[in-house]
């Protein structure tokens, strides 16, 4: 169902997030950077639930740590600072980015292929008044603190070392034959990128749908999959009762305390 939402939202979608040279001018670099994220999103939930990573899901998890960052930092811009200080912000740390890559670039070719021409430039990084905060900090000023701690961090336990992440990977009939292999949690890394890589989408879509002039058929789609998300009876979470070789509750149990919940809400709501 989620990838035939997708495929009817692609139009719009490139439609809505066109950039040229005038757009770059006249829109700003916040505009422009936000039209980027979002197809980024876009493209990663399609990817994610199509049939392109078979088997290899492990790999394109740490994606959403970016994606989760894009979020959060775009939120915070959109909610604590003005048009002209999110412009500046955006197009200063794109330009310190490009002269930090290229000083880094000519050190390793330097040990490595000093014979391979590449770019190089003196740097000239601007320095701007005020700067982005840590990610973290961002994420607390807008009340993202929840997904940083959780949806950033376990992302983040698969891009940096992880020696939990290593030894869960091997996995074997018994204890005495483990074989170490990224593809032994391939379907709980699968499940992880497509419902989270919805949730971004649709955060992003709900949280910008002003900024990025959407539709109400498209915010109706995204409905939708929201619909969709939270109909599904379990979320991957960080620690698994499989991973840590236990029996978690029995499907009949987790329809009757979702039931209970849904129905306490709707008491509540009807007060």
């Amino acid at each position: 169902m989620a990838i035939q939402i997708l495929n009817i939202l692609e139009e719009e979608t490139r439609t809505k997030t066109i950039v040229t040279i005038v757009n770059l001018k006249t829109e700003g670099t916040f505009l422009n950077v936000l039209k980027g994220c979002f197809v980024k999103s876009f493209e990663y939930a399609v990817v994610c639930h199509s049939d392109l990573m078979e088997d290899r899901f492990f790999f394109l998890a740490p994606v959403l740590r970016g994606i989760c960052e894009d979020f959060i930092v775009l939120r915070y811009l959109q909610v604590k600072k003005t048009e002209k200080e999110r412009d500046e912000l955006l197009f200063n740390k794109a330009k310190q980015l490009i002269f930090e890559s290229v000083d880094k670039q000519k050190k390793f070719f330097a040990k490595h292929r000093p014979f391979q021409p590449i770019f190089y430039a003196s740097p000239k990084a601007p320095s701007p008044k005020i700067k982005l905060p840590h990610t973290q900090k961002m994420a607390n000023e807008v009340e993202l603190d929840d997904l940083y701690d959780f949806l950033f961090a376990v992302t983040s336990d698969i891009v940096h070392f992880n020696p939990r992440i290593i030894i869960r990977n091997a996995w074997g009939e018994n204890e005495q034959e483990l074989k170490p292999s990224t593809e032994s949690f391939d379907l709980y890394y699968q499940n992880f990128c497509r419902t989270y890589s919805l949730y971004l989408f649709c955060k992003f879509s709900q949280t910008f749908k002003l900024e990025l002039n959407l539709s109400e058929r498209y915010l109706s789609s995204i409905l939708e999959l929201e619909q969709d998300l939270n109909e599904q009876l379990r979320w991957p979470e960080a620690v698994t009762y499989e991973e840590m070789n236990k029996d978690g509750p029995k499907e009949i149990m987790r329809i009757l305390m979702k039931s209970n919940y849904e129905s306490q809400n709707s008491e509540n709501s009807d007060i």
